[in-house]
Parts: C-alpha cells; structure tokens; sequence
C-alpha cells in the first residue's frame, strides 16, 4: 500500500511541478520586467547625459533584453530540470527496489511503458518483449474480463486495492497476484500504474492447508470433517424431499495384525487398495472416508431407495471377499459392517453416524457381517466409548 502511494506521488509530480512553474514564470516576467526598466532607464540616462558616446539605444535595450530574457529562462528552467530530475531519478528507484511487480500502461490502449525487475521475475517476460506491447497480445491475463473489469473500476475510482487476479507467465504457469492499481499521469498520458504481489504459493498452502483438514494424509480418503459436512448436506436435502440416506461404517478385522506384518506403510498401502476397490463399486453421489486406523465409512447419497442399501451391501462384502496382494503373497481381509438410516435411525449426522457404530460393533460381537440399527441397540451404546 505505501509503495503504492509512493510511486503514484512519483508519476503524478510532474502535474505538480507544472503548477509550480507557473508561479515561477510569474515571478521570473515579474523580476525581468522591472530588471529591463531598471537597466534601461539607466543606460539611457547614461547616454544622455554623455552625447559623446556614440551607441544607439535601440540596440543597448536588444542587447539588455537578450541578457535578461537569457537570465529569467535560466531562473526559470533550472529549478524545473532538477525537479524532473530528481522524479524520474525517485521513480527509477522505487521501480527498481520493488520485490513486487511493477508496470505502467497507457489506459486508452493498454500499452505497457515501463516494467521493473519484479515483473519480469512473476511473468517471465523481459522488457524487449513487453514494452510498446498491448496487455492483450501477451496474453497475461488467465480472465480477460478481469482487465476490463480493473479497468471501469480505475475510471469510475481511480484506484483499485488488494483485488485477486490470476496471470498466465510465459512459462504457461498460472500465477494468482493481489493487484493495487492508480490512475497516473506518465509522459504525458494517463496511465494505470499497477504493483503485483504474487500470492501464488500462499494460495498453495492454503489449498494444501485445506486439503488436510479435509482428507486423510496417508491414503488420501476424506476424513471425518469431509464426511460429517456432506452427511449434513445430504440430511437437509432428504429431509426436504422426503428420501434417505444411509450411513455404512466398516470396521476391518485384524488390522493390528497387518500392521505388525506389512508395518504402518504396508498398512497403507493396504488401505488404499481397499479405497480403490470400494470407490470402484459406489456412485458419484456416494463418499467414502476413513474415521480411524482400522474404520472406514460410506453415506450413501443421490436418489437412494432402501432396496439399494443392500445392493451396495452385497457389493462391499464381495470387495472384502477378495484376497489382497502384498509383496509376500496375497492376505485376506474381512470386515464387520454397521447401517444406519435417515430418519428412521436418527435426524442429524452425528446421531447417525454413532448408530451405525454401535450396529458395526453389534455384527463383530455376533460373528455377522453386517447389521443394521435398531433401537434395542442403545442399551449396550451407553457402555460403548464415545465416539
């Protein structure tokens, strides 16, 4: 923001200097008028009062007005050529000091006038192939209508703060910047002075950021908060149009004793095969998660009739029927499943997902692959540890 004001003071303080000269020009005409009375009022006595020199007055007054008129342009240039200095000096320094990106482009056609190093180390493009180019035949923009959009925002406010644009560099990389721009007035034309501050591996981490609160870091499944959010998607949905849903958890049996063959990497890898076989056999509309080391979940989502649940049932217990291949063989793998159905087992996801806990827990104790939820079941659910 200050680097942002401060070079817009640099550009802009040539209008200020042309207000400046004014004064100066009126007090220079003012100083060389009443120098040239002087001057001449003198000579002139002099003359007069000596006939024997033999000058014209006519010439000594050209010769007075050329010494002043020199004097009074020199008075008055000086001054200004130090000042346009001292700016394009300020300016060439603000430019070149600045890590973000910055540029100068005409308004009226969108040609770039100046870029500093800081441009070119966010978009790739040197001086020689930007300079005297439109913005539109580089190509920068990843959304032309974002430029035309910054510029109606400059023309209706003159200045834009902080807005999120996305840039195509040379490379082909999609670059995301936060753009503060001014209108200016450069060489003489009104420009749009913009400073780039590349956010793009900001934005990065915080996909990546996101991407852990959501997903599972070792077999890249959703997680519980990824789960929890679409179940309640899915229950205010259904809930409207009078549908279920259904909450599937899959406890796997034995996992301690794969962990301690295949190590937590082979586990993994596991795991992972099972996701893919399991997400193989479900719809678009369906999610899958992974709750805990050895729990997986399913919520059943779309146009859903109680007579597919046991359809998918049938499905997953045919993925668990298959044995999985591992470095020393193939071992099999079998699980407990627990079901639990909106509305008939509970209204809110949290309820839901605890019933169909308490179901899965159920089918392991009786020996059954799976179970559904009944309500004779809370009893022995105020024993189980809370979920």
């Amino acid at each position: 923001m200050l680097k942002s004001k401060a070079l817009s003071k640099s550009v802009s303080s040539s209008g200020k200097a042309r207000l400046i000269s004014l004064h100066r020009i009126a007090l220079a005409c003012a100083v060389g008028i009443t120098g040239w009375i002087i001057l001449s009022d003198a000579v002139n006595g002099h003359l007069n009062s000596h006939p024997s020199y033999q000058l014209d007055p006519i010439v000594i007054n050209g010769l007075l007005s050329g010494i002043l008129v020199t004097a009074v342009l020199y008075f008055l240039f000086l001054p200004l050529a130090r000042e346009a200095g001292t700016t394009r000096d300020a300016l060439h320094k603000a430019l070149s000091i600045s890590s973000n990106a910055v540029c100068i482009c005409r308004i009226k056609d969108g040609v770039f006038l100046k870029i500093n190093a800081g441009f070119t180390a966010l978009t790739a493009y040197g001086e020689a192939e930007v300079l005297d180019k439109k913005v539109n035949e580089l190509g920068l923009w990843q959304y032309p209508s974002q430029y035309q959009a910054l510029v109606r925002e400059l023309q209706k406010h003159g200045e834009v703060h902080d807005a999120e644009m996305s840039f195509i560099s040379k490379l082909g990389v999609v670059k995301v910047g936060l753009f503060t721009a001014s209108l200016v007035e450069f060489a003489g034309e009104s420009c749009i002075l913009a400073i780039i501050r590349d956010i793009s591996e900001l934005k990065q981490a915080k996909e990546r950021i996101e991407t852990l609160s959501y997903y599972h870091a070792d077999t890249g499944l959703p997680n519980q908060n990824l789960l929890m959010d679409r179940l309640n998607q899915l229950i205010s949905l259904n809930n409207r149009d009078n549908r279920p849903t259904a909450v599937i958890y899959i406890g796997i049996d034995g996992f301690r004793g794969i962990i301690d063959a295949l190590g937590h990497a082979g586990s993994n890898e596991v795991l992972r095969d099972l996701a893919r076989r399991l997400t193989e056999i479900l719809r678009q509309a369906d999610t899958i998660a992974r709750l805990h080391r050895d729990e997986l979940a399913i919520v059943l989502g779309g146009d859903l009739r109680e007579a597919d649940i046991d359809i998918v049932i049938t499905k997953i217990e045919q993925v668990f029927h298959r044995s999985i291949k591992v470095p020393t063989g193939e071992i099999p793998i079998t699980s407990s499943l627990g079901i639990a159905c909106f509305p008939s087992d509970g209204f809110s996801a949290e309820v839901l997902l605890q019933h169909s806990y308490v179901a899965m827990n159920q089918a392991r104790e009786q020996g059954r692959n799976f179970q559904y939820y009944s309500a004779s079941m809370n009893v022995k659910a105020m024993d189980a540890p809370e979920f």
